[in-house]
């Protein structure tokens, strides 16, 4: 079983390392009397633990990644996820890079998320509201999409060559560039960035 350090308050520190099972790592940490914070973090092994969501960082690279807490409540249950949202709406959701392939998110409400690299390869979102959400850079090849609402989200960079279901109509409400992959069939709209 992994070591944990002694918990202070206001110290960062590492709780775990080289953990095969970073969500078993969340419910033992909250088990042990851990306070409950927003943004601790599980990350590839290695879990942070902070108070504030303004950064979770691997060790060496710095790279972003998800809110794990956040991560953890969407893929259990997209129903509770909504009524989470609509309990807590002033908490940022931070799904930065977050892997939702082949997830059932229909009807999710990811308005205003940060979802930038986030993989939604084959993801069901019909009818999810996306409104304001930053999905620069996402992976949305094959990505089911009827019905679903994206107005002002931002699209730079994005894949959605085979997105299903995507209008003309629902495209030009975005934000997109040169860099951002469109289904063949549908062309950037005008007032896109280049």
């Amino acid at each position: 079983m992994d070591e944990m350090l002694p918990w202070r308050p206001g110290k960062r520190f590492w709780l775990t390392a080289g953990s095969a099972n970073p969500e078993r790592q969340i419910d033992t940490v909250q088990a042990q009397g851990f306070p409950t914070m927003i943004g601790l973090s599980v990350l590839m092994g290695c879990t942070r633990a902070h108070s504030g969501s303004a950064w979770r960082t691997r060790p060496g690279d710095g790279t972003v990644m998800a809110d794990p807490l956040q991560l953890r409540r969407l893929r259990r249950d997209p129903e509770a996820w909504n009524l989470w949202r609509q309990e807590n709406p002033t908490v940022r959701v931070d799904l930065q890079k977050a892997d939702l392939a082949h997830m059932d998110l229909r009807l999710a409400n990811l308005r205003d998320a940060d979802l930038r690299e986030a993989n939604f390869i084959m993801a069901d979102l019909c009818g999810a509201d996306l409104r304001g959400a930053d999905l620069r850079n996402a992976n949305l090849v094959g990505a089911r999409m009827i019905g679903i609402d994206i107005a002002d989200t931002d699209l730079r960079g994005a894949d959605i060559r085979t997105a299903e279901d995507l209008t003309p109509e629902q495209l030009a409400e975005t934000r997109g560039d040169g860099a951002t992959v469109l289904p063949d069939l549908l062309g950037p709209p005008e007032d896109w960035l280049d």
